[in-house]
């Protein structure tokens, strides 16, 4: 159960950080650019 919540719980960071990423990129490039 622990294995799960831990698999669980990385991909959910993953997942925020891959969001986060994104949301960086679409305020960056403007000023960027």
């Amino acid at each position: 159960v622990a294995r799960f919540g831990a698999k669980c719980f990385e991909g959910l960071a993953a997942q925020s950080v891959l969001s986060f990423k994104v949301l960086l990129r679409k305020v960056v490039e403007p000023w960027v650019l």
